[in-house]
């Protein structure tokens, strides 16, 4: 069977792959081709580079892709591209089909990740794929959806979804061979994964990078490492996360608007790291399930001393073991994806 799926996080698409190809055995394909966009059948964005990015079928295809990237080269005479991809330590055949072809194939799903797609699948669907259903995935923060059009939801964020709706709230699916235990070499190294962390607004985000800079100076033994497109040590290769993780003490994600799902604390989570952040950001969210404070991970405040102290405290060898043991037990009682993917099945068997 055949699946199409928009491409906008990297982690999400490849939590697809995982379900559709690896535990169903089908085929996932995002869309490629400017043709989706000049058609309206792709909405994410109006603006010519970024439609480039996710649809141009030439060297830079890789979107927002910062690992391995694979030009497609000349259009194949069928419309349909495979191309080797990495996701964390994972390499994968990713498919993208033209619009031309996807006319021309037999789809049992048409996957919308992002709310922009919902009304241009469902069109898709009407006047070219009639026996495909449409399936609305939410995974970003505050997500919402048109129930008038997508009646069948994938859901892995703690927002609501009406009774009338066919659903399942589920975890995004990641490799457990990667992403997995490991002792760091020491418990005095903090890292941080937020890609705008240096940006110069909102007040909120702006203060919290001047509260990880000062913390920084007030632990000079400690090593803090920032990586994102705008942060000091760069742009982390994909292919790198998972080991960036597994070598870190603790994960520090000050994202005040918190997260959809939440790869970033579940990714660490899975490898036994204490995240740092203030108790608030993730409350009501589902990376919250993970956490608690002093026994997975460690709230801060603006106190600068104050979150020193407590750091220090806890990176005491036996407080920091119990803080990983911790954390990596409440992500196994937290995230079983094969119990899930059978809830996953029984939404798909509904899906109408």
């Amino acid at each position: 069977m055949n699946v199409l799926a928009d491409w906008h996080h990297g982690g999400l698409y490849y939590s697809l792959h995982l379900l559709f190809e690896k535990r169903l055995g089908w085929k996932l394909y995002r869309p490629t081709g400017v043709e989706w966009h000049s058609n309206g059948f792709w909405k994410y964005s109006d603006n010519p580079g970024v439609v480039k990015q996710y649809l141009e079928p030439s060297a830079d295809v890789a979107g927002l892709q910062v690992g391995e990237q694979t030009p497609l080269g000349e259009r194949p005479a069928d419309g349909i591209y495979e191309m080797p991809w990495h996701e964390g330590e994972n390499k994968f055949t990713m498919r993208a089909v033209t619009l031309e072809a996807f006319k021309k194939m037999d789809w049992r799903f048409v996957v919308a990740s992002v709310w922009n797609h919902e009304e241009p699948f469902a069109r898709l669907i009407r006047e070219h794929a009639p026996r495909a259903v449409l399936i609305r995935q939410m995974g970003n923060v505050y997500d919402h959806f048109e129930p008038s059009i997508s009646k069948n939801v994938l859901n892995s964020t703690m927002m609501p979804v009406p009774e009338t709706t066919n659903t399942v709230r589920y975890h995004q699916e990641f490799d457990l061979g990667v992403y997995r235990p490991e002792k760091p070499p020491n418990n005095t190294t903090i890292k941080s994964f937020l890609h705008a962390f240096p940006s110069l607004e909102p007040p909120q985000l702006v203060s919290d990078y001047r509260l990880w800079h000062a913390m920084r100076a007030a632990m000079p033994d400690y090593t803090f490492k920032e990586y994102g497109v705008l942060c000091e040590d760069g742009n982390l290769p994909s292919a790198q996360m998972p080991a960036a993780i597994r070598s870190a003490s603790f994960v520090c994600h000050l994202k005040f608007w918190g997260d959809g799902f939440g790869h970033t604390i579940f990714n660490s989570a899975a490898c036994g790291k204490p995240i740092i952040t203030k108790g608030n950001y993730f409350r009501g969210m589902m990376a919250g399930q993970l956490l608690e404070d002093e026994v997975t991970f460690l709230a801060i405040g603006d106190d600068v001393e104050a979150n020193a102290r407590k750091i220090r405290q806890w990176s005491a060898p036996d407080r920091y073991e119990s803080l990983s043991r911790n954390m990596h037990e409440r992500f196994r009682q937290v995230c079983d994806f094969d119990r899930e993917f059978l809830a996953i099945k029984d939404f798909l068997e509904r899906a109408r």
